[in-house]
């Protein structure tokens, strides 16, 4: 979290790229909420490891998004997420 331009996408970058245990999963950087649903669906199915990779959060926390179900199938799948969000669209959310 933090404002435009602040370097969060960097860190993020570089902290998945420093992990281990992440060394061996692909990125996966859906566009929008329904391609987040869509790549959820393709990793279920082929069991590919991956980083779920949410630059801009709110553009996801949305009903054809990121929601409850997104998230549960997510979380069964022991499919980690790096998210970055501007410290404007934080207290909306």
């Amino acid at each position: 979290m933090g404002e435009s331009t602040a370097g969060k996408t960097r860190a993020a970058h570089h902290a998945v790229r420093r992990c281990e245990a992440l060394a061996a999963y692909r990125v996966l950087a859906p566009d929008t909420g329904p391609d987040l649903v869509v790549a959820v669906e393709v990793v279920a199915i082929t069991s590919v490891r991956c980083v779920v990779w949410l630059d801009d959060l709110e553009r996801f926390l949305t009903p054809d998004g990121l929601e409850a179900g997104v998230l549960a199938d997510l979380v069964r799948l022991r499919t980690p997420v790096m998210a970055t969000m501007q410290l404007r669209h934080y207290d909306t959310f």
